[in-house]
């Protein structure tokens, strides 16, 4: 399968690469990564909510999911994913819209009993506040990126593990503030405003 060429995204806010490594193979991976209902579930630190909009092909290509997530910051984040281009258990290409606009791709290269997922995040900030000072604060949202990165990896590790052992509750975590407070999660999940959540 020929990869699609990447999206234009014309100077890039954050143009960040990360690498993971678990312990697991590529299709458990794909197992984890193409079952959005879970999500939020077994990584709760960073997804804090995840609706799906559309399922896509049998193997993920299309599937289309809104996110609300975070990383350490108090900041949250709304915006919607579709995955445009895959090769399954080998690389995958989000394309982002909302308070985020550009794409994410993630490539797998196994090694052993183990699998290092390449990530890039290239997208330009439409956030309310964080557009103004993205650039001004950039090693800062970096940070705050890979963070999330980090505990994202970690809670895959835990999925995969949980998979295995065929166990029924999730190792439960909490985001960090002020989303680790109901009330204020849901009236920070609250601010999205109409347009971010649009999907054509």
């Amino acid at each position: 399968m020929t990869r699609s060429a990447l999206p234009i995204v014309t100077d890039p806010d954050f143009d960040i690469h990360t690498s993971w490594v678990v312990r697991a193979a590529p299709r458990e991976l794909s197992d984890v990564v193409l079952d959005p209902d879970a999500l939020e579930h077994w990584c709760p630190r960073v997804f804090l909510n995840v609706d799906i909009v559309d399922r896509g092909a049998a193997d993920g290509l299309g599937m289309t999911v809104r996110a609300f997530t975070k990383g350490w910051l108090p900041h949250s984040f709304h915006f919607i994913t579709r995955i445009n281009d895959l090769e399954p258990h080998q690389y995958m290409r989000l394309d982002v819209q909302g308070d985020f606009e550009g794409y994410a791709t993630f490539e797998l290269k196994p090694d052993g009993e183990r699998t290092r997922i390449d990530v890039r995040w290239r997208v330009n900030s439409h956030h309310p506040y964080i557009k103004y000072i993205a650039r001004l604060l950039r090693p800062v949202f970096v940070w705050n990126h890979t963070w999330a990165m980090r505990a994202g990896a970690r809670a895959m590790q835990r999925e995969v593990d949980r998979r295995r052992a065929k166990r029924n509750v999730f190792d439960a975590r909490r985001p960090t503030f002020p989303h680790n407070v109901p009330v204020l999660r849901e009236a920070l999940r609250l601010r999205s405003a109409p347009a971010q959540w649009r999907h054509d």
